[in-house]
């Protein structure tokens, strides 16, 4: 699992770097991660499954409907998850993030060849931007993007670093341009899962 690298060696240096550099910052925002003496926000946030206890709806029929994104050699990783993060309310600065899921590894043709859980580690970013004008949607859902360090570990044993990035639009909001609906998956000297594809039911939930 996770063992073909898809990309050029000039691309997957670039992703390192990225990440690299992410890490760091995410590093110096360790002492403000613990002081609790500003004023934070916090937001639920929803891949794939349905929360009713938070949310008062379901998101997927039965409660089930993983959000996927394939990679260039056509497999995909499936994802379900919930969880919490928090941001501070004067700037918006990373905190806090918390929750986890389940995850799928299949090959080109659809066979499970990798599965396990996975946890938020880490968080490097959230923009919230806002909820819907509409009516039929509720105040709280929130359309935004997060990105977040992550650790899967597969039921065989060991664990997977990477970076998750989650986007959700909303109808009617402006975000809907900067942000994508779904999830993008890059695994540490691993394939990224770039093309987020259906179903894609995630959800930031405005707890403030």
């Amino acid at each position: 699992m996770f063992n073909i690298h898809i990309f050029s060696w000039s691309h997957s240096t670039l992703l390192a770097l990225l990440i690299g550099c992410i890490g760091m910052l995410g590093m110096t925002n360790s002492i403000a991660d613990d002081d609790d003496d500003e004023e934070n926000l916090e937001y639920r946030w929803l891949m794939g499954q349905s929360d009713m206890d938070v949310t008062g709806v379901a998101l997927c029929e039965m409660g089930s409907c993983p959000t996927a994104a394939a990679a260039g050699n056509g497999d995909t990783l499936i994802l379900k998850g919930v969880g919490t993060l928090k941001v501070r309310a004067s700037d918006g600065k990373p905190k806090k993030i918390s929750g986890g899921g389940t995850f799928e590894h299949k090959d080109t043709n659809g066979v499970v060849v990798g599965s396990g859980t996975w946890k938020a580690k880490k968080l490097l970013m959230f923009d919230s931007y806002g909820g819907s004008p509409f009516d039929f949607v509720p105040t709280a859902f929130n359309a935004g993007r997060m990105l977040s360090t992550i650790v899967l570990e597969p039921y065989g044993g060991g664990k997977i670093r990477g970076m998750v990035e989650l986007g959700c639009r909303v109808p009617g909001n402006p975000g809907l341009a900067t942000t994508i609906e779904g999830v993008r998956v890059y695994i540490d000297d691993g394939p990224s899962f770039v093309l987020p594809f259906d179903p894609r039911s995630t959800l930031f939930f405005d707890l403030n």
